[in-house]
């Protein structure tokens, strides 16, 4: 019943074949945060992103160093878009790289050298279905060329909204936050060359979800507003807007006349399709959190607020780790036991969540980063000034990682231990199914909080050392600070080993080395066998439900289950069969991580993985 070794499988990976397309319909969400200095209890600009992505992918970051380029060179990022002339040194910066088995094209998050930081959220889809392009359009490269090029948030704004009028937008609708030590900007993107950007005022904080939130603005304020030029009279011209009189502009609405009533009905009302209400309950419970004063789910939310109470790095962390715990929503929208669903902050495609402290020493601005989600994974603090990441966590060379960046094979998000990302991926994982009861989640969730309350204990003796080390040493602030952050990177990952490894004690046995999800094989069977744990016999074969990680529970297939002693000790263990058709539907071709969950007959949950090689 043992498996092969990893190693076994390695050459088998370049017999896989890859298509460029995704192997279900990647629905992709997002939650952001911008508080303004004045607003936060530190002083400090801060921003606070959950990436959100559903299917198979692992997350690999990256400390890129300032590059020089050729005359004449261009920016080829993704097959038949726009090639943007490059300029002739581009700055070093810190990049989070969604490695997947589509072509991630809207996921990945930067940081410059300069402190100027890009993240996104899809506002997909808007009313636009036949934008202006030239070449192909831009989009991943919008992102990238940000990072590599801008000195501040505002210079960020405007290189951005120079490519969207040379090449147009190919994607349907997004927003990206754009943000330094000064300020933070939301700019407001429609598939083609029209976009709106508003600047997050000092003393307020905006939450942006998957939707557009900017209504009504004055478009000749230019130190907060940045819009294309004919943004009002193609609105007019498409008949999504209709002004109130001649000439007379100011009931623009930037979210009614571009967001699609696919989506969302005129009056913002919540609708009995979850589809549709998920970004107004992740918008209602980010403001309440924010503000401490209650909004109802019909009313037109601010595209920011002014918060009665400077707004704490902790209360970011809260935030985009909420499942809308302690209000009537709370597991209602969410697949039991787990409390993730598409409507909640830290969502079920939540892959990682980060906050971004600004500093005027743009070395000494942190990057608060979970692997994984933020509810169970902790908030590890890595500084910008590092000149590498810590180890396990960046997977391949920077330039290795540009190149294959849209190219991704089975093996670059197989699963593989040696990479820090597995650690908190397992641990996630093995808390799911069991979210409402047992230890697991009480012992991670105790573990996280002191890890972070000590790194935050820790953070001003920390800075201050790296300052005096500039005066001091040879090596200066930098050599300290990645000796720092790679130590408190691999604390995170082994507490989230030891955790794991304490509670993931029952063990299943898929009995297979590879698995095709194609072919004259139609079904798949996993054995638990009776342990001290668990009795096989107790277990309710019609409770149980097995398939990949990265899928929600639900999602998962039933199976029949038989008992036979397989190992001949005595015991009968439990031999489940599931249709591969239903349990590896949305599974990605390469070496995998199943689970398998279920009850006893007296309702004990547990859980379960195995490692298998999936081909197509």
């Amino acid at each position: 019943m043992s498996k092969k070794p990893l190693s076994r499988f390695i050459a088998l990976f370049t017999l896989i074949s890859i298509t460029a397309l995704p192997l279900f319909s990647v629905r992709s969400g997002c939650s952001t945060v911008v508080v303004g200095k004045q607003a936060s209890q530190t002083g400090e600009v801060l921003l606070g992103h959950n990436e959100d992505n559903e299917g198979r992918l692992v997350i690999a970051r990256h400390m890129v160093p300032r590059l020089k380029h050729r005359t004449g060179e261009f920016i080829v990022l993704e097959e038949g878009r726009a090639r943007i002339p490059q300029v002739p040194e581009t700055a070093a910066f810190f990049w989070s790289e969604t490695i997947a088995s589509w072509k991630a094209s809207f996921s990945d998050n930067f940081v410059n050298e300069w402190g100027v930081a890009i993240v996104s959220d899809s506002c997909w889809p808007s009313k636009e279905k036949q934008g202006e392009l030239a070449e192909g359009g831009i989009g991943y490269g919008l992102r990238r060329i940000v990072a590599e090029r801008a000195r501040t948030a505002r210079e960020g704004v405007e290189i951005a909204a120079g490519l969207i009028d040379r090449y147009g937008y190919f994607d349907s609708g997004r927003t990206y936050i754009i943000a330094d030590k000064t300020e933070g900007w939301m700019l407001q993107v429609v598939m083609g060359k029209h976009y709106l950007a508003k600047r997050i005022e000092d003393d307020e904080v905006a939450f942006i979800p998957n939707f557009y939130t900017v209504h009504n603005v004055d478009l000749t304020d230019r130190r907060s507003c940045l819009a294309s030029p004919d943004l009002v009279s193609y609105a007019i011209r498409r008949g999504w807007y209709i002004p109130a009189g001649p000439g007379d502009f100011r009931d623009f609405d930037f979210k009614t006349a571009f967001m699609s009533p696919e989506f969302y009905d005129a009056n913002w009302e919540i609708t009995t399709d979850p589809g549709k209400d998920y970004n107004i309950l992740r918008e209602k419970h980010a403001l309440e959190i924010l503000s401490g004063r209650v909004f109802d789910s019909k009313d037109v939310f601010p595209f920011a607020i002014k918060p009665d109470k400077k707004i704490s790095l902790e209360k970011v962390m809260n935030v985009l780790r909420t499942h809308d715990e302690g209000s009537p929503d709370f597991l209602t929208t969410s697949p039991r036991p787990t409390p993730h669903s598409i409507c909640t902050i830290c969502a079920s495609e939540t892959q990682e969540s980060l906050i971004i402290q600004f500093r005027d020493d743009p070395r000494l601005t942190v990057i608060w980063l979970t692997t994984g989600r933020p509810c169970t994974s902790p908030y590890v603090p890595w500084y910008l000034g590092i000149k590498r990441v810590p180890e396990g966590y960046g997977q391949v060379d920077p330039g290795k990682g540009t190149d294959s960046d849209f190219r991704a094979s089975a093996e670059d998000y197989g699963y593989d231990p040696t990479r820090a990302w597995w650690a908190f991926i397992d641990l996630q994982n093995l808390a799911e199914p069991q979210y409402e009861e047992g230890d697991v989640v009480k012992e991670i969730m105790s573990r996280r909080n002191n890890f972070e309350a000590d790194c935050l204990k820790r953070q001003a003796s920390v800075e201050t050392e790296a300052r005096s080390l500039d005066q001091t040493s040879s090596e200066g602030a930098p050599a300290y600070l990645i000796k720092y952050s790679e130590a408190q990177a691999e604390k995170a990952r082994s507490q989230a080993e030891k955790i794991y490894g304490r509670f993931a004690v029952v063990k299943i046995d898929i009995l297979a080395d590879e698995v095709r999800k194609s072919g004259p094989v139609k079904d798949i069977q996993v054995t638990i066998l009776s342990q001290k744990e668990l009795e096989a016999a107790e277990v309710d074969a019609s409770s149980v439900r097995f398939g990949p990680g990265y899928v929600r529970i639900d999602k998962w297939a039933g199976g029949v289950g038989r008992l036979a002693d397989l190992n001949k000790d005595g015991k009968p263990d439990l031999v489940m069969t599931f249709r591969v058709e239903d349990a590896l539907r949305l599974a990605a071709p390469c070496y995998s991580d199943l689970w398998l969950t279920g009850k006893t007959k007296r309702g004990n949950i547990f859980v379960a993985k195995d490692l298998v090689l999936i081909k197509e």
